[in-house]
C-alpha cells in the first residue's frame, strides 16, 4: 500500500519547479506545467508581465480601471481629464498588456485541460 503526500502531487511538483526556474531567470517569471515547461506561455507570461512591471502606479490605476470602464468614467472616478486617461493607456501599453493577460488566459485554460482529461 503506497501512501501518497499529497503536499508532493503533480500541482506542488509543477509549482515548485517554476519557482526554481523564475529564480534563474531575467524575469522572475516561469509557467510550468505537470509536463514540464510551456513555452509559448512563458513567453507570453514574459512579455505581458515586462509591460506590468513598467507602468507607473497611475498607469496601473488607469489600466485596471479601464478594464470594465469607459474613458470617461475613468477620468471622473480619479478626477483627471479623458485626455490624460488616454495618454496613460497608451503609455501603459494597455492593449498589449490586456491583449497579453487575455491570450494568457486562454492558454492556461487550453493546458490545464489538457491534464485534467
Amino acid at each position: 500500500m503506497c501512501i501518497r503526500d499529497s503536499s508532493r502531487g503533480e500541482a506542488f511538483l509543477a509549482a515548485r519547479s517554476a519557482v526554481e526556474t523564475a529564480k534563474n531567470r531575467w524575469q522572475e517569471i516561469a509557467v510550468r506545467s505537470p509536463a514540464g515547461p510551456v513555452e509559448p506561455t512563458q513567453t507570453l507570461a514574459g512579455f505581458t508581465a515586462h509591460w506590468i512591471e513598467k507602468a507607473s502606479d497611475r498607469q496601473w490605476e488607469v489600466l485596471s480601471l479601464a478594464r470594465n470602464h469607459t474613458q470617461r468614467q475613468v477620468a471622473e472616478q480619479l478626477q483627471i481629464s479623458q485626455q490624460a486617461v488616454s495618454d496613460s493607456l497608451r503609455a501603459s501599453k494597455a492593449a498589449a498588456v490586456e491583449e497579453g493577460v487575455t491570450q494568457l488566459e486562454l492558454l492556461l485554460n487550453e493546458e490545464n485541460g489538457r491534464h485534467d482529461a
